[in-house]
C-alpha cells in the first residue's frame, strides 16, 4: 500500500524507508518545501522523485535543483500520473540521465531560476525567458 500524503507534507523521517527503498516516489507539491521532499525522499532510499503540481498551481512548473533524480510534472499530467497509478498493478517508472541535444528546433527555454541575457561571457549565448 503506498503511502499517501495528501496535503503535500513530508517531515523528516516520515517516509517508511522499507516502503520506499529503490522506487520513484510521487510527490505532491504543498507544505512541505520542494527540495525538501527530495532529501527526506533520498535519506529513507528512494531511487527518485516525480513532483506533481496541485491543482492551485494549475499547468505551471517550477524547475529546481535535486538531492536525487527527478522531474517535475504539472496538475493536469499529473493526473493522468495518479490515474495510472491507481488502476495499475505493478505501476512502472523510471528516469532518464539528462542529455545535451544541440541544434534543436525549437529551442528549449531558459530555466526559471537564470538570469536574463545576454551572457557576459559569450555575447552569442542568448539568455532570454
Amino acid at each position: 500500500m503506498p503511502q499517501r500524503l495528501s496535503n503535500g507534507t513530508v517531515a523528516a523521517g516520515m517516509l517508511d524507508h522499507s516502503k520506499v527503498e529503490d522506487k520513484i516516489l510521487i510527490c505532491l507539491r504543498g507544505i512541505t518545501a520542494i527540495i525538501d521532499k527530495g532529501v527526506q525522499a533520498r535519506k529513507a532510499g528512494a531511487a527518485g522523485m516525480i513532483l506533481t503540481y496541485d491543482e492551485a498551481d494549475g499547468n505551471k512548473v517550477i524547475r529546481n535543483t535535486h538531492a536525487l533524480p527527478a522531474s517535475h510534472i504539472n496538475y493536469t499530467y499529473g493526473l493522468v500520473l495518479f490515474e495510472y497509478y491507481t488502476s495499475t498493478r505493478s505501476p512502472n517508472a523510471f528516469i532518464t540521465k539528462p542529455r545535451t541535444e544541440l541544434h534543436t528546433k525549437p529551442a528549449p527555454y531558459t530555466a526559471q531560476f537564470s538570469s536574463r541575457g545576454p551572457n557576459l561571457v559569450e555575447s552569442a549565448i542568448l539568455k532570454a525567458r
